[in-house]
């Protein structure tokens, strides 16, 4: 046999061989992952806005709102609290109140606390009056309107008080309550996890209106989540499920660009669904590789139905999404046309166990805060790591800021304050 007979019978049996591989995939259903090709964005940049309130109220939802930052200036360790540890979920016993440099919140024996922020000294402690069964209670949400507080406990009470601790009224709605309490045109927005949601009057705790998303599907313990845009609510209920509910009218509304997103793996009991808003944009993100974003000035989509691969952890800033895979590169979308803005490698700065958990926008610097205590300060424009610090801490669970102070949650029930 000459040479050029054999070099024809190698290929034949290469062939052979593939279509055999490629026969045997497809009777097994099994699908190639397709290989993600980012195109880099060279016109426009993470925007540069940093949002500041002066609203009457507090929520869990505005922890942040009043964010500063000086550039390249260590975080120092200013106190510690312990106020107990929730077993059952990953929250806290309760997030913080930070108003006017003091912090308020609810421990796990049902005292509600004061605290000197800028020195760290107990200012009070009361117990409030309602029958406190920790395995029922936890976690509680906390939320604060002018001189008034309001509590809810995950049995489903909810209580209104003010700061000598004397209830004004008590809702019993015996649901489980795993969505922090929302603060949203001076009324409070509870989510239960029955996928009820409603709206109660904060001035005599009447009941404006509910509505229920049923689907035949069980929970999240974790609850679901509640943004706002104006008058609309924007809702995804523990079982997953979209909503939107205009509270001028009171009312559940159907947006059209809402019944497009199919949803399509909902009914899976891993299923993923996040949802940012800004001034312009409404982005829905699933299962953490199916992005939607849609023009609500223009009424038309940017991105519909889109996939993005490879993602360990993300978070949203402003007209970017920030992902970071599992080779620890970091990489900056435009939600407007998902290019990329810059990718910065941190193999070299990260551990494996790294998670993003916050994000901030300000002075032309982004500051992304990860679970084990490592805070990178980036330039928005090109992603290059301008500061660094690693804090050392072990599972972040969220941030709270207030100026230039700084409480950072735990998932073990400490929350350590910092300042710049």
């Amino acid at each position: 046999m000459n040479l050029k007979s054999i070099i024809k019978l190698f290929v034949l049996l290469f062939l052979l061989i593939s279509c055999s591989k490629i026969e045997i995939l497809n009777k097994n259903n099994i699908e190639l992952e397709s290989i993600q090709i980012d195109e880099m964005e060279n016109q426009d940049t993470i925007s540069n806005f940093n949002f500041v309130s002066y609203e009457n109220f507090v929520d869990y939802y505005s922890r942040n709102i009043n964010f500063k930052w000086n550039n390249s200036k260590n975080l120092e360790k200013t106190f510690i609290l312990s106020i107990g540890k929730n077993s059952k979920t990953d929250l806290n016993v309760s997030n913080l109140i930070i108003d006017n440099d003091y912090i308020y919140f609810i421990n796990d024996k049902s005292f509600f606390s004061k605290i000197d922020l800028l020195e760290g000294n107990i200012i009070y402690e009361i117990e409030l009056d309602v029958n406190f069964e920790p395995d029922l209670y936890l976690p509680i949400s906390l939320a604060k309107i002018d001189n008034f507080f309001f509590a809810g406990f995950a049995n489903g009470t909810i209580i209104k008080f003010n700061e000598s601790g004397e209830i004004n009224w008590r809702l019993d709605f015996k649901d489980l309550l795993r969505t922090p309490i929302k603060i949203h045109n001076n009324n409070i927005i509870a989510m239960f996890n029955s996928n009820r949601i409603l709206s109660i009057n904060s001035e005599d705790g009447s009941l404006m209106w509910q509505y229920y998303y049923e689907l035949n599907k069980s929970s999240s313990s974790k609850g679901g989540m509640i943004f706002s845009k104006g008058n609309i609510l924007f809702l995804i209920m523990p079982n997953g499920r979209l909503g939107t509910i205009d509270t001028i009218i009171g009312e559940k509304i159907e947006l059209n660009h809402l019944s497009k997103v199919e949803q399509q793996s909902i009914n899976n009991y891993n299923y993923e669904a996040n949802i940012h808003v800004n001034d312009i944009l409404f982005i829905f993100f699933e299962n953490k590789n199916t992005i939607y974003t849609f023009d609500t000035d223009n009424e038309v989509f940017f991105i519909f139905n889109d996939k993005i691969s490879s993602i360990s952890s993300y978070g949203f800033i402003n007209n970017a999404l920030l992902t970071l895979d599992n080779n620890y590169l970091l990489k900056s979308y435009n939600l407007i046309n998902k290019k990329i803005f810059w990718q910065t490698d941190l193999s070299d700065v990260l551990s494996k166990k790294d998670k993003i958990v916050q994000s901030f926008v300000i002075n032309d610097n982004l500051i992304i805060f990860f679970s084990k205590g490592i805070i990178l300060q980036l330039n928005i424009f090109n992603g290059e790591i301008t500061y660094k610090q690693n804090l050392k801490l072990n599972e972040i669970a969220f941030i709270s800021s207030y100026n230039e102070n700084f409480a950072i949650s735990l998932k073990d029930g400490k929350i350590i304050f910092y300042k710049q």
